[in-house]
């Protein structure tokens, strides 16, 4: 079968999971059409063809210099058209509610089977446009299927008018093998207790740098250690270097993904203070706790978007409300104290992933999709 893949960028870091979603179609041809291609996860993906449009000077001048809209303009869409027809595409795989709006003039009148997977802005700040929200359902009709990676950002598409029906949950999958043949690294003898992930408004890194400070004044022997990039990152810098503790806070800004396993794995303890944006923006299904969970480090997170989908209070890792400094507060202070805890979570956590959240797991039931919506 020939599969293209339909995407924005190919492939940030910060996109892993993308990267083992489009390799489980592997035992296929797959073709790649994307507006922008970043250095980053996917180099070892090897395709049958590929357009990358922007990186034709003539293209990205006229995209530049034109309106911009919803979709694309029509030069961009005959590219995209030009592709099916050219490589003879028997199934689309998009990547990004965003993006099939992006190419909604194409896809709507695509005579081969589309799947869209969403992954987490696209099924929840996203939804608040009321124009990608019509195109999203309308198009939407016309899919095979769609794929979201919790329940509860299934929920959020079923409320905005998309058929259940159409709606397949379908989670992450990590490799385990390959986490677990990295090598720990330990930044020192102290307590680490480790964030990963972009610091974005809804990832609350900022109150978990405050939290991490009050707590400095009860437990001398602990370090903060901030993996990761984006629009928060020099308020947070900021915040640090103002602050009480900067010695024992390091942020590292974006890293390759084997040194973020190697660090995580040498953490004590992995936060992720999720929460919902005041623009609206959830996660999906963070793919930094699947891999810490993998890695065997306690975690700590939030009731929030599908992590206790994965995450039970208590039996695999530590839940708190979210924006809830007192209660991330009492998790950590308790998880600091008690080392037989921080184990017996790890180990249940590591168990849950080989159960439920394996990279093979994920490929069958990603292959199996692709067989049921392929045509006969």
């Amino acid at each position: 079968m020939k599969i293209l893949i339909l995407c924005d960028q190919y492939l940030p870091v910060s996109e892993q999971f993308i990267g083992y979603q489009i390799k489980a179609l592997a035992q296929n041809e797959i073709f790649l059409f994307a507006r922008k291609k970043v250095k980053g996860t996917g180099a070892d993906i090897s395709f049958g063809d590929q357009l990358i449009w922007y990186e034709n000077l003539l293209d990205r001048m006229r995209y530049k210099l034109g309106d911009k809209d919803q979709q694309y303009p029509a030069f961009i869409q005959r590219r995209l058209q030009q592709f099916i027809d050219k490589n003879q595409i028997d199934l689309i795989y998009i990547h990004y509610g965003t993006t099939a709006v992006s190419y909604q003039t194409v896809l709507a009148s695509a005579s081969v089977p589309i799947i869209c997977a969403f992954h987490g802005f696209d099924a929840s700040r996203k939804l608040t446009d009321r124009h990608y929200k019509k195109a999203i359902v309308t198009l939407s009709g016309g899919f095979a299927q769609l794929t979201v990676p919790s329940h509860y950002l299934k929920e959020k598409l079923v409320a905005v008018g998309v058929q259940e029906e159409k709606l397949t949950v379908l989670p992450y999958g990590t490799d385990i093998e390959r986490i677990i043949s990295i090598a720990p690294e330990r930044l020192s003898e102290q307590l680490t207790i480790v964030h990963a992930g972009r610091l974005v408004p809804k990832k609350g890194v900022a109150d978990l740098v405050e939290v991490f400070m009050q707590l400095c004044e009860v437990h001398p022997h602990i370090q903060l250690l901030v993996i990761g990039g984006g629009q928060e990152e020099e308020t947070i810098r900021q915040m640090v270097q103002e602050g009480k503790q900067k010695k024992k806070i390091s942020l590292t800004g974006p890293l390759p993904h084997d040194q973020l396993i190697r660090l995580v794995k040498g953490a004590d303890i992995f936060v992720l203070n999720s929460r919902a944006s005041e623009a609206g923006e959830t996660e999906g299904l963070p793919n930094t706790i699947i891999e810490s969970m993998a890695a065997k480090v306690a975690i700590v997170s939030t009731r929030h978007s599908g992590i206790p989908e994965m995450i039970t209070d208590g039996i695999n890792g530590l839940l708190v409300t979210p924006k809830s400094n007192k209660e991330l507060y009492a998790a950590l202070d308790t998880l600091i104290r008690d080392k037989d805890l921080r184990s017996h979570l790890a180990e249940n956590a590591s168990a849950y992933v080989a159960e439920h959240l394996s990279l093979p797991g994920m490929v069958k039931r990603i292959q199996a999709l692709v067989t049921s919506c392929a045509k006969p």
